[in-house]
């Protein structure tokens, strides 16, 4: 005779952007059916500053909730939801539509308004014997939820020219230098100026003039020059719908994901060496592999720790009355963070890198191309410095703040990163610009950290076909997912002058790049949403200034 599930214990796990306060509380499992090997994994969801409309945006806010579970204390798991929406149970003023691949669901308004959501009795069916546990399991569960806005489909421009200016390497119509690119569903051909130097920012080929990619809406790019390998497949355009995170990941949420991670995985993930066998940490602070706080990361973990078991990771700015503490800065923005720390955690939470394509559709909405514009659509900028307040908290915020202008925390107003959604929590009006608000509602594209994208100059970046992550990592803590740059080959070395018309023997790179700026740049022009100075970098270590933020496309 089969047995009903014995629960240990219901992890309460919050992966939350406290800015809004998003909290998954109440977690039990219910509803359990051994004839049909499923189960319901009930809670309670709610975040605040949430929005539904069908005028301009025309968008809304969503949550992305997946579940991890273990069997009797092993290793965590994703758990696997159901693809039909009808078997999962939405709170009353509540809609959910699951992904295709079992990792997780949306969860948004089911109709116009604005406010606090506070959900209760959201159940989502956990189809547990497609996972193989056993009807009677010990289990441990944790429910994550991460706060996302829609993109809507439609047409939008990629680079900014008004016809003579434009930002550095911006992209723009093949037929007309310094004019910005409208991409719908139709094919167009774009191209960035040749110049007589190699630089993977610049999308040249050997006849200048050409140009080379073809865009086409939702059929992704082709190109118009020695490229074989890449023609007519389905790299991004940012033209089909999608879901990006609001903010970028906070040190509590990268914190939370090291905490669920096998030892050998955790090795990987920090700059600190924790091998196995290592017992002693002396650079505590674990993603600067320092004694002390750098750069406003407070990840750290124990002196002592295990010989071979998973390292228990807090968040402790302060260093000075206990971790994870109100004031130990679990909201500020995760940098000294890498690709492959990026990729990892995006394939552990079934999400997927976003394009710079889609980087720009995020910012720039439907709105014609301003030249030189920020992520809130003006070219205007505050340059005066902010001051902190409530250092550390959830409620941290910036003073001094400009009025009817753009604000962005960069090297002229607030040189150290600062709390995801600080900048909309101390606007005085609230208009986008004042908040830093992209079209759509997304936080701090401009600005706070650099945004890491799939660069469209290179072969290992445009090989990138949009494929999401499965929830789980290889043995040693990577990402493994099929045609991500750096991923299965994408690490790629190839002679210049065979695809571009440049140099022979340069190294290509991996297929990442950033966009944005970030808290330390000292030049504006570096901020623009259609800048791509560095589009196409190539650093494989772990920076002060790189962040994460993270898409999931519309199915």
């Amino acid at each position: 005779m089969k047995k009903p599930f014995l629960i240990l214990s219901l992890g309460i796990m919050i992966i939350a952007l406290r800015a809004n306060n998003i909290a998954v509380t109440n977690v039990s499992l219910t509803d359990q059916s051994i004839l049909f090997n499923h189960c319901n994994v009930k809670f309670d969801l709610s975040w605040d500053n949430s929005w539904r409309a069908s005028g301009v945006p025309g968008n809304w806010d969503a949550a992305w909730v997946f579940v991890k579970y273990r069997v009797a204390g092993g290793e965590w798991h994703h758990a696997s939801l159901d693809t039909a929406a009808g078997n999962h149970t939405p709170a009353a003023g509540s809609q959910i539509t699951p992904s295709s691949d079992f990792k997780g669901v949306f969860i948004y308004r089911s109709s116009n308004g604005a406010g606090s959501n506070a959900w209760t009795n959201v159940k989502l069916r956990w189809k547990y014997g497609r996972d193989g546990v056993p009807d009677d399991a010990s289990l441990e569960v944790k429910v994550f939820a991460i706060e996302m806005v829609l993109i809507p489909q439609g047409n939008f421009y990629i680079g900014d020219g008004n016809g003579t200016s434009e930002s550095q390497y911006a992209f723009h119509d093949y037929n007309a230098d310094n004019t910005a690119q409208l991409i719908d569903n139709f094919s167009h051909g774009i191209k960035v100026d040749a110049s007589s130097t190699y630089d993977d920012n610049y999308i040249k080929w050997t006849s200048p003039g050409n140009y080379a990619l073809e865009v086409e809406g939702d059929n992704g790019i082709a190109t118009n020059g020695p490229d074989p390998q890449q023609n007519n497949h389905d790299y991004p355009t940012g033209y089909t719908a999608f879901y990006i995170m609001k903010y970028e990941t906070s040190q509590e949420q990268y914190m939370d994901f090291l905490n669920l991670l096998t030892r050998a995985q955790q090795v990987n993930r920090v700059e600190t060496n924790i091998s196995i066998g290592t017992t002693s940490i002396t650079n505590r602070y674990v993603m600067t592999a320092s004694t002390t706080v750098w750069g406003r990361n407070g990840i750290r973990c124990d002196a002592t720790i295990p010989s071979s078991a998973p390292v228990t990771f807090y968040c402790d700015i302060t260093s000075s009355d206990g971790y994870n503490q109100s004031d130990d800065g679990q909201n500020i923005v995760c940098n000294y963070i890498s690709w492959p720390d990026m990729a990892a955690y995006s394939d552990w939470a079934g999400l997927r890198p976003m394009t710079e394509l889609e980087y720009e559709k995020a910012g720039r909405g439907p709105n014609a191309a301003v030249y030189g514009e920020f992520a809130w659509g003006t070219t205007n900028l505050c340059s005066s410095a902010y001051s902190l307040t409530n250092a550390n908290t959830a409620s941290e915020g910036l003073g001094n703040t400009g009025t009817n202008t753009g604000n962005a925390i960069w090297g002229n107003t607030f040189s150290i990163p600062a709390r995801c959604g600080s900048i909309a929590a101390s606007s005085t009006n609230h208009t986008r610009q004042e908040a830093g608000a992209s079209y759509y509602g997304v936080m701090e594209l401009t600005g706070n950290l650099r945004e890491i994208i799939v660069c469209l100059g290179n072969i290992a970046g445009r090989s990138f076909t949009g494929l999401h992550g499965n929830g789980a990592l290889n043995l040693s803590g990577f990402a493994d997912v099929d045609y991500w740059p750096g991923i299965n080959g994408n690490t790629q070395t190839f002679t210049e002058n065979t695809i571009y018309g440049g140099s022979t023997g340069v190294t290509e790179s991996a297929g990442q790049g950033l966009r944005g700026g970030d808290y330390g740049v000292s030049t504006s022009s570096a901020l623009t949403l259609s800048a791509r100075g560095s589009a196409c970098v190539n650093y494989s270590a772990r920076q002060a200034s790189y962040g994460i933020r993270l898409v999931h496309s519309v199915e």
